[in-house]
C-alpha cells in the first residue's frame, strides 16, 4: 500500500520490465470512460488515478496524500476520502466532452472533474454540497458514497450513507428528488444506506445495495404523478438472491489483477 504512479501489474507481467509497478492506497470506486480509460477513486491518497487503454497509471486529480477541499485546476485541487465514481456530462455549460463526478465522501460533497473549454487541462468543481457541513437540507449530503449517471432522464444519483437516503440531481447541482422516506408505498424499513446503484436504462427504476442491512432495493419510478413505489428484492435471509438479483448486475468473464494497493 501507498502511491506510485506507473505501470500496472498486468503490463509489468507482459515485459515492461524495468518500469515500477503502480500503488494505490484503499482504492475504491472504479468508472471507465469511451476511450477505454479507467479511473479510480484512491481514497486513502486522496486523489483520483487514472488507468490508460495502455496500462499506465496517472494521477488525474488531487494531491497524494494531501487531504482538504479545494476547487480549480485538477493536480492541486483537494480532497478527502474519494469514494465513488462515475462517467456523465459536465456540471458547466460549455465544458468539453464527458466529465468524471467523484463522491468526496469526506468533505459531504460531489465533485466534477472536467476538461477546461479553454483548454488549460481538466478543472474541479463542486456541483452539490457545503465541503464540511454533513446535512440534510436542501443541497446538502452526509457521507456520499454511491452515484450513477441515469442517461434516461439526464439526472445523476447518489447514495447518501448516513442520511440514508438516494438523491436525483441535475447536472449543475439542483436537487430534483429524494427517495427515502417511508409513506403507504414504502415498507418502514425503507431506510438504505446505498452503498452500490445502478439504474434500468429502459424503465429508469433504481437498484441499489445497502450495506446496512445486506439487502437490494429496487425503486420503480412510476410516471408522473405517481410516487415512487420501492420493495427489497434480496436480503440476508433471502434463498431466492440467485432468481431475484437485479438484471442491472452485470456478468463477470474474467478478472485479473492489474495494480495493487491495500482495502
Amino acid at each position: 500500500a501507498g502511491y506510485r504512479d506507473g505501470r500496472t501489474d498486468f503490463a509489468s507481467f507482459e515485459g515492461a520490465s524495468g518500469v515500477e509497478a503502480a500503488v494505490f492506497r484503499h482504492p475504491r470506486g472504479i468508472a471507465a470512460d469511451s476511450g477505454g480509460n479507467l479511473f479510480v477513486a484512491d481514497a486513502e491518497n486522496h486523489c483520483i488515478r487514472g488507468i490508460s487503454a495502455q496500462g499506465q497509471v496517472f494521477t488525474l486529480a488531487g494531491v497524494a496524500g494531501e487531504r482538504g477541499f479545494q476547487d480549480g485546476p485538477a493536480l492541486s485541487a483537494l480532497f478527502s476520502l474519494p469514494w465513488a465514481l462515475c462517467v456523465g456530462p459536465a456540471a458547466r455549460e460549455g465544458d468539453a466532452g464527458d466529465a468524471l463526478w467523484v463522491c468526496d465522501a469526506g468533505n459531504h460533497c460531489v465533485r466534477c472533474v472536467a476538461s477546461d473549454p479553454g483548454g488549460g487541462g481538466a478543472v474541479v468543481a463542486t456541483p452539490l454540497g457545503t465541503p464540511g457541513t454533513p446535512g440534510r437540507e436542501q443541497g446538502l449530503l452526509n457521507f456520499p458514497w454511491a452515484i450513477v449517471f441515469d442517461a434516461r432522464s439526464n439526472n445523476f444519483l447518489v447514495g447518501d450513507k448516513f442520511n440514508r437516503r438516494v438523491v436525483a440531481f441535475m447536472p449543475n447541482g439542483t436537487n430534483i428528488a429524494e427517495y427515502s422516506e417511508p409513506s403507504s408505498l414504502w415498507p418502514s424499513a425503507a431506510r438504505f444506506g446505498a452503498r452500490g446503484l445502478a439504474v434500468d436504462p429502459k424503465s429508469g427504476d433504481i437498484f441499489l445495495s445497502s450495506s446496512s442491512g445486506c439487502q437490494i432495493w429496487h425503486i420503480s419510478r412510476e410516471p408522473p404523478p405517481l410516487p415512487a413505489r420501492v420493495k427489497c428484492v434480496a436480503d440476508r435471509e433471502s434463498t431466492e438472491a440467485a432468481t431475484r438479483a437485479p438484471s442491472a448486475v452485470g456478468r463477470v468473464a474474467s478478472v485479473s489483477r492489474v495494480a495493487s494497493g491495500e482495502g
